[in-house]
């Protein structure tokens, strides 16, 4: 009776070590047992020694080996004599769940021992298994071999992972009905090398060539094949992996939150790739279609081929220092970020939460690769938006943009700035200038083409929100802006369409009032300028001093907007212009003769009835169904008190 690592240590240091092919050796054990042995020792012909015995184990921990959980809770004996070894049956707790073991000697002298299992997700976990099991619920059973033969240690499992649900990324995600075949084996080559064999059904399947450098593992060759198919063999002197096939979806976004298996003492080198995705969702955005293929064009860059419905060019991937890539697109359509539903208010989703948190759950400590990247036809969701140039650089914990550039025939966007703090608490901070050599035309790009006739437009200014440059959080968005517009006319549209577009053409006073406005806004307020500087403090766009000029009114208005809850409280000031061909002036004066008097007056005093004919009106309410009040100036109200 006694220890089992004193019993390991005396079998391998004594010919029973021999007799059993080591199949002890390398084995580490915790707990007791006891040591049945018989010796037959002809002293003038030791040759002939014959031995038998066996080792009887209860509650032991055994590590069979350094690549693979141990073995808890080892009840069972162990016989063995000079020819060989057996395990009449053995039993253990390992993945979790229970584990039977039974196996001998064959005749060749190979010891194969058969397994029979059940895993358990939740109990591996929680004894300090990958986190990503936390996505695994049920259990499963399992069945598998190990063979060993002159100290090396081959081994196969399979299961169907029935009674296993997992909410894994697509591909992996499955019921715990569903039966999804999954074969792993492992044959040594020699001592210091080992081929691993991987298929989980139709999902993927590879061939890794691998060998040990202390405690660290080198995957120096391998194919790795997506979908279904055989996996390609492994080409004698063709170094590194590579990736071919294809999958029907892949969900990027998942596999960065979950993070992936520790690799840190593992390396690998992927020389080449052929694959096409037929959906692939990353940051929270769907790309169909998409082919992917590598080649190196140096020692340290490799070109990435991309094509598909919304991508075509070439990126090409440096990974020295924090990296750099180099993208030259002629085409790239980035899909719209998805949209929610909050409140009563339906908002697009802010993209800095799909952007970040998946990095940051992922690494603490990532870095972005510096970006330099040109689209010949950039297009965002359903618009088109030209040339697109964007150069960006990490600088410590920062995310520096030096140049945003968007280029069309109907103008230039400018953008420049800082995504700080883009891991841990990120913030953007831009600059921006825009100028519209037809403010229609770019209007009807991003979605309104019912907007605006004609005009040229500059807005420039700075603006900050929480989150990724990628989409703006209403909620958070500070800065100033400052426009000017010219020789442009709002067209006819129906209320909530334009939105903004809405407020400022003044479509919704002539529904509410006696007033007769349609002339001047009901058909499309026509202007000669508009200028204005707004301040917006968490999403509330503010103004005092917002003008616009036209041909048959004047309007200023001053007040807030708030674009996170898309509200207005707003003050206006119209002013009907009493000249030739505007009939205003008759319904606000009272006829001909007034009109025609007005006429004259305005001509010889440059409208000096503008305070007399000007009419306020409070704007508030929401966007889509505002809410207009008229209000009494102070001196009108003075003179008539009823």
């Amino acid at each position: 009776d006694g220890q089992t690592p004193d019993f390991l240590k005396f079998i391998a240091a004594s010919p029973v070590s021999g007799y059993i092919d080591h199949f002890t050796d390398g084995m580490q054990g915790e707990g007791a047992g006891k040591l049945n042995l018989r010796l037959e020792m002809p002293l003038r012909t030791l040759e002939r020694t014959r031995v038998a015995g066996s080792y009887q184990m209860t509650g032991n921990r055994l590590l069979v080996d350094a690549s693979v959980p141990p073995l808890e809770q080892v009840t069972g004996r162990l016989e063995f004599t000079e020819t060989g070894v057996s395990v009449p049956s053995a039993n253990a707790v390992f993945f979790g769940g229970p584990l039977t073991v039974t196996g001998n000697t064959l005749r060749d002298g190979t010891i194969r021992m058969a397994l029979q299992g059940r895993i358990n997700p939740d109990t591996v976990r929680r004894a300090g298994g990958p986190p990503w099991l936390a996505h695994v619920r049920g259990a499963a059973d399992w069945n598998g071999t190990i063979t060993v033969r002159k100290k090396t240690v081959d081994m196969v499992v399979e299961s169907s992972l029935q009674g296993l649900a997992s909410a894994m990324p697509a591909p992996l995600a499955k019921t715990a009905a569903e039966s999804v075949p999954v074969r792993i084996e492992r044959r040594f080559v020699s001592n210091e090398r080992d081929q691993l064999a991987l298929s989980i059904g139709d999902v993927v399947s590879a061939r890794l060539s691998r060998r040990s450098e202390g405690k660290r593992t080198i995957i120096d060759a391998g194919s790795v094949r997506l979908g279904s198919g055989t996996v390609p063999d492994l080409e004698a002197n063709r170094m590194g992996v590579y990736v071919s096939g294809g999958i029907k979806s892949l969900n990027a976004d998942g596999w960065l939150k979950l993070g992936g298996p520790d690799t840190s003492d593992v390396s690998y080198n992927v020389a080449g790739v052929d694959v096409k995705i037929g959906e692939l969702e990353v940051h929270g955005r769907k790309f169909g279609d998409v082919a992917v293929a590598s080649s190196p064009m140096s020692a340290d860059t490799t070109r990435y081929k991309l094509a598909g419905r919304d991508i075509e060019g070439t990126v090409d991937w440096t990974p020295q220092g924090r990296g750099k890539v180099l993208a030259r697109l002629q085409k790239f359509t980035l899909p719209a970020a998805p949209v929610v539903v909050t409140g009563t208010t339906t908002a697009t989703a802010t993209a800095a939460t799909a952007a970040t948190a998946p990095a940051r759950d992922a690494v603490q400590n990532a870095q972005l690769p510096a970006l330099d990247i040109l689209v010949d036809n950039f297009q965002y969701g359903s618009m088109p938006l030209g040339k697109l140039e964007l150069r960006a650089t990490q600088q410590e914990r920062d995310w520096r943009i030096e140049q945003l550039r968007v280029t069309n025939s109907d103008g230039v966007l400018s953008v420049d700035g800082v995504w700080q703090s883009w891991l841990s608490s990120p913030r953007t901070q831009l600059n921006v200038h825009w100028g519209m050599l037809d403010i229609g035309k770019t209007l009807a790009r991003l979605g309104y083409p019912d907007g605006v006739r004609r005009g040229v437009a500059e807005i420039g200014g700075t603006v900050s929100w929480n989150g990724s440059p990628q989409q703006i959080d209403y909620a958070s968005l500070s800065g100033k802006l400052a426009l000017r517009a010219v020789k442009g006319q709002f067209a006819k549209m129906e209320p909530g369409i334009g939105k903004l577009l809405g407020i400022l053409s003044l479509q919704s006073l002539p529904r509410r009032l006696t007033l007769d406005f349609r002339d001047v806004f009901s058909d499309g307020f026509a202007f000669d300028e508009i200028l204005g500087e707004v301040k917006i403090d968490q999403g509330v766009a503010a103004s005092d001093r917002f003008f616009i000029s036209g041909p048959s009114a004047g309007v200023l208005m001053n007040g807030s907007v708030d674009l996170n809850r898309e509200t207005q409280n707003l003050q206006v000031k119209v002013s009907p212009r009493v000249s030739d061909g505007v009939s205003i002036a008759t319904a606000a004066l009272g006829g001909p003769i007034a009109a025609l008097a007005a006429f004259v007056a305005q001509k010889l005093f440059k409208d000096p009835l503008d305070e007399l004919v000007s009419f306020r009106y409070a704007v508030t309410g929401g966007w889509a169904d505002p809410v207009v009040t008229k209000v009494t100036p102070p001196q009108a109200a003075a003179r008539n008190p009823d």
